[in-house]
């Protein structure tokens, strides 16, 4: 999963295929109850509500509480975050997904501004070259100083065989 991908998944964007935590879909959750319960008529809803633990705050989401009396605050922070992943979702974020994580967390600037910006920016250079590239490079001829000195005929071959064979005997 790329930085681009990761930070769009922690944030909530839009165009995400993938998902960092595992959220059950809402028809699973329904399915849960035993059917037994389904189908008994006497069974008191309140012994169901105690059996299931009371929502806790999360410490990603805000308590009810604080939502009500900090609105202005909640509401700034949906705000940003929609900012936020709106930079971060664009298909320009992709092809510089470096600026696109400065420009969505290190500044003010506006969603629309943001955008336009990485789409004048173009995709980032590279400055490494690319394994496919690297893979693909000629490599040295190791211990020889990566010279490589291979003769081309029979009588050079046996030359240089014999010049092996000599230097070997004097070591």
């Amino acid at each position: 999963m790329s930085l681009a991908r990761a930070i769009r998944a922690a944030v909530g964007g839009r165009s995400m295929k993938y998902r960092l935590e595992d959220e059950k879909p809402e028809e699973l959750e329904d399915d849960e109850r035993p059917e037994d319960a389904e189908d008994d008529e006497n069974a008191d809803p309140a012994a169901d509500d105690e059996d299931e633990p009371k929502p806790e705050a999360d410490e990603d989401e805000p308590v009810a509480d604080d939502e009500k009396e900090g609105g202005e605050y909640a509401r700034g922070r949906r705000a940003e975050r929609k900012r936020m992943s709106s930079i971060l979702g664009c298909s320009h974020a992709d092809g510089n997904p470096t600026l696109a994580a400065h420009l969505a967390f290190k500044t003010g600037m506006s969603a629309k501004s943001a955008i336009s910006a990485l789409r004048a920016s173009g995709s980032a250079a590279s400055t490494q070259p690319s394994l496919a590239s690297r893979m693909n490079g000629r490599v040295p001829a190791l211990g020889n100083g990566g010279v490589t000195t291979q003769p081309k005929t029979a009588d050079a071959k046996l030359v240089a065989f014999a010049k092996s064979r000599a230097a070997a005997r004097k070591a």
